[in-house]
């Protein structure tokens, strides 16, 4: 196996496991939820949100009024992700040293089986 087939090899497993990471980064990310201002107006005019305490002069209306029950911002769950980003991380390394180590028949076998073993993610 020649440089070039080896950086080919190389490649290919970091695009598959680029790809694996991004999706499980995608899984375990939640979305961030904005109101708009008219959903905001609608809030207070309910009467179901509260004073802040940090109304000031120069601030908006919607500003005086504590969202945090109807708003969130996008969070990322380490403690599941992690894991499986690291068995996916783990895989990699293990295919590029017998890309690196090994000959041809060897090295596609070992591409193929890091991408059976990364399917499941």
């Amino acid at each position: 196996m020649n440089q070039q087939q080896r950086n080919y090899a190389i490649d290919r497993i970091n695009q598959t496991k680029d790809g694996k990471i991004k999706s499980v980064k995608e899984r375990f990310t939640s979305q961030e939820k904005k109101l708009s201002f008219e959903e905001k107006v609608a809030l207070i005019r309910k009467g179901t949100v509260r004073l802040n305490g940090e109304c000031r002069y120069n601030n908006s209306l919607t500003s005086c009024f504590d969202f945090s029950k109807y708003e969130s911002d996008e969070k990322f769950d380490h403690a599941k992700a992690g894991p499986i980003m690291a068995a996916i991380n783990d895989a990699a390394r293990k295919a590029k040293d017998n890309i690196m180590l090994a000959g041809d028949t060897e090295a596609l076998k070992a591409i193929e089986d890091f991408e059976k073993s990364v399917a499941k993610y």
